[in-house]
């Protein structure tokens, strides 16, 4: 492949996901108006985009279970860390201001594990912001995810050690959902060809194998079939409001009380 056919697969790559690069710039510039201090990131999932959050932090942690496969930018306030967990075996108690956990909490076998471990290494008043799918909103039947959440089940799990500041939702404008519906389609023409329903039986680990490559396909063909709305999208076309069971996604903030 020589390179201007190299250079012309890149732009179809990231014409392809501007949905999902949009929305990941959407979140960072909402998480900007919470972070500051200390900053642990679970899971790593902002790796793209941690450059617009550096300048808002005294220090910014990458935790993630999985090798970090992106060029980490040069900052001498962030710092990447592979391990397992929970537990956080490396941190001390009241370490950190804030912990983002952005994607990662619903591949996190042990979740309430998890939860206080984050209530424990977080500061008296630090926040805890959670971003995870929207159960009744979903359906990308990603085989990385272990769960996912209604609004009662997020609120019940956060809350048995944190005190719940904003339960908000991220929702998108009309564009969004045109966008989401041609998506959901082409996700059930894909299952179409699965007539034995084998994505039932079939270990969740074989099943994250072709995940990836059949999302590129996905996205491609949405393209194709849908050019102009999605090079459309912008961020601005999502937007935070109180959950509900209609939202995209939800964006929790949770507090640790000064006292327990």
């Amino acid at each position: 492949m020589n390179r201007m056919a190299q250079n012309s697969h890149i732009l179809s790559l990231l014409a392809a996901h501007n949905y999902q690069t949009k929305q990941m710039r959407f979140i960072c510039r909402t998480l900007a108006e919470h972070l500051s201090g200390d900053v642990l990131d679970i899971g790593g999932m902002l790796q793209e985009h941690i450059e617009d959050l550096l300048p808002h932090v005294h220090s910014y942690i990458v935790a993630s279970q999985k090798h970090y496969r992106h060029a980490i930018p040069e900052a001498i306030n962030l710092e990447f860390r592979h391990m397992k967990f929970p537990p956080f075996t490396t941190f001390y108690g009241a370490q950190f201001d804030n912990v983002i956990c952005c994607y990662s909490l619903e591949r996190i076998k042990n979740d309430f594990l998890l939860i206080r471990e984050i209530h424990r290494i977080l500061r008296p008043g630090g926040k805890l912001i959670v971003i995870t799918p929207n159960k009744q909103t979903s359906f990308l039947n990603n085989p990385f995810n272990l769960r996912e959440y209604t609004e009662d089940e997020l609120k019940n799990l956060l809350s048995c050690t944190f005190r719940l500041k904003e339960t908000l939702g991220i929702y998108g404008n009309r564009r969004i959902a045109l966008y989401r519906e041609r998506d959901r389609r082409i996700s059930e023409s894909f299952l179409g060809f699965d007539f034995l329903m084998l994505h039932r039986w079939i270990p969740r680990k074989i099943q994250q194998l072709p995940f990836g490559f059949l999302e590129n396909i996905k996205r491609r063909r949405l393209l194709i079939m849908n050019r102009k709305l999605v090079s459309s999208i912008h961020e601005d076309d999502f937007f935070l409001c109180p959950a509900d069971q209609r939202c995209i996604d939800f964006f929790f903030v949770a507090e640790k009380p000064d006292r327990e």
